[in-house]
């Protein structure tokens, strides 16, 4: 491999690895408590989140329609996953209220923090608006999934 395949790789890893390890430190320090991570979590999911989204999709000059097709491929893995896991799971876990913990670990994404964090380091605001329409699939069906 090329070193610029490498500077690529780790100038969009390390900047997250970093944050994320500051946050374990100062959580660590006790500088920052469970009550910090709760209020913390409600306005990023809440406000900034949604914002960030919005703003990226419409901000996007090429239609990001064009984009589509990849998104409903992330909407299709999603569910192919969902039934694959809920047939492994009745294999393997033989707990029935433990089968849904099983299945849902196992479909569910962290594609609204770690995965956008990414899409912005490698890709920028493009990344992003190609990341929200993802995401506008995938957390729906994640969400209907998770009640079935």
């Amino acid at each position: 491999m090329s070193w610029e395949i490498w500077h690529f790789a780790f100038s969009v890893t390390v900047p997250n690895l970093l944050m994320l390890m500051l946050g374990v430190l100062l959580r660590r320090l006790s500088l920052i408590d469970d009550g910090f991570c709760d209020s913390a979590t409600r306005l990023i999911f809440s406000l900034s989140l949604p914002c960030l989204l919005f703003f990226s999709i419409a901000t996007y000059s090429p239609s990001p329609a064009g984009h589509l097709t990849f998104a409903l491929y992330g909407g299709l893995a999603t569910v192919v996953s969902f039934l694959l896991l809920e047939v492994i799971a009745s294999w393997l876990v033989k707990n029935p209220r433990e089968r849904g913990i099983f299945v849902q670990g196992g479909f569910r994404a962290n594609t609204a923090i770690v995965g956008l964090a990414y899409c912005a380091s490698a890709y920028g605001n493009q990344g992003v608006a190609i990341a929200s329409l993802y995401m506008a699939i995938t957390v729906i069906l994640f969400n209907v999934l998770s009640v079935v």
